[in-house]
């Protein structure tokens, strides 16, 4: 059941934070990621992490990648500009930003034990970690479940955005 963690009708607020997209690829297609080059992706659900700690915070950020038409800018933002790749679930938490924990890299860290992983450098470009992008293998509520087990195993509190959410919501 998907009640593990507080469901809010996206409520997402300009606050600075860290989220995981969770994110269901349709069909098999190669497509060109940046400076990663082009790159594979077989159907399935992708699972991404990030921090928003600038101007706008989450809100901003989260709302940026859920727009197909952008500059791409993020490699992330070369996923979510296809069409047959969707953004499901948006599970996040709202941070102080403090120099002594990096959560965005806390969570890559709980996520490469939790999941498979995708592209090597994903992601991560700014940062030591290997990816910010994983595959579930399982359910998209199983999915859901472990990525906010991993929120709470690092002592953050989820708040879970759910597509039929995304599809009333309205984003600046």
């Amino acid at each position: 059941m998907l009640l593990k963690a507080s469901i809010v009708n996206c409520n997402i607020p300009p606050k600075k934070g860290v989220y995981a997209l969770i994110l269901v690829n349709t069909i098999k297609q190669y497509i060109r990621v940046g400076s990663l080059g082009i790159r594979l992706f077989k159907p399935g659900i992708y699972i991404y992490v990030g921090s928003a700690l600038g101007p706008g915070g989450l809100l901003k950020r989260i709302s940026r990648h859920l727009r197909r038409e952008k500059k791409k800018h993020w490699h992330i933002d070369y996923l979510t500009s296809v069409k047959s790749i969707e953004c499901k679930v948006i599970v996040w938490s709202i941070v102080e930003e403090n120099p002594r924990y990096d959560y965005e890299s806390l969570l890559a860290k709980e996520l490469w034990k939790t999941f498979d992983r995708s592209i090597k450098g994903f992601g991560a470009s700014d940062k030591k970690d290997y990816t910010h992008l994983y595959i579930c293998n399982e359910s998209l509520s199983t999915c859901i479940n472990l990525l906010v087990n991993v929120f709470r195993k690092i002592h953050l509190t989820p708040y879970i955005c759910l597509t039929t959410d995304l599809n009333t919501a309205k984003f600046i």
